[in-house]
């Protein structure tokens, strides 16, 4: 036996009333599947391998690696900028020079990937009693590409 469906126009409450929770419930999971399709990636910075060193007499470099851990299984980073800066004091810092060449193109990190960002800032002897007031790590995040997999 066939489900008789009648036209629109002569629709009982009940029929309007079940098609407005079945589109409902597909809105629901349109709605779910965009949003974990683009859930950002997940990055863990830390700081590692700090070390004081340099040839020249007054000037030293102040070598340390920034570890970026994407653990997202399916999210890649790109980074628009990486910037790094030493602080003295609360008014005086020095900005560093981040090595991004272990990235892929030199902005993109893949998925499930740890990179090892190089960074070197240069010091003067006078004020290398006062390092490590704070560091400041400032990463931008851009808009991040689903990768296929």
């Amino acid at each position: 036996m066939a489900i008789h469906i009648p036209p629109p126009s002569k629709w009982s409450h009940k029929h309007i009333i079940l098609v407005t929770l079945i589109g409902t419930l597909v809105a629901i999971a349109i709605t779910a599947i965009v949003s974990i399709s683009l859930s950002p990636a997940h990055i863990y910075l830390s700081l590692t391998d700090m070390k004081v060193g340099g040839p020249v007499e007054d000037t030293k470099f102040y070598n340390f690696t920034i570890v970026a851990n994407n653990s997202s299984p399916r999210m890649a980073v790109l980074y628009g900028a990486l910037d790094t800066e030493i602080w003295y004091s609360e008014t005086a810092w020095v900005p560093a020079m981040v090595d991004l060449s272990v990235l892929q193109d030199g902005r993109r990190q893949a998925p499930g990937n740890v990179a090892h960002i190089n960074v070197s800032a240069e010091i003067f002897e006078n004020l290398q009693s006062k390092l490590l007031v704070f560091i400041a790590l400032v990463a931008q995040k851009l808009p991040v590409h689903r990768v296929h997999s």
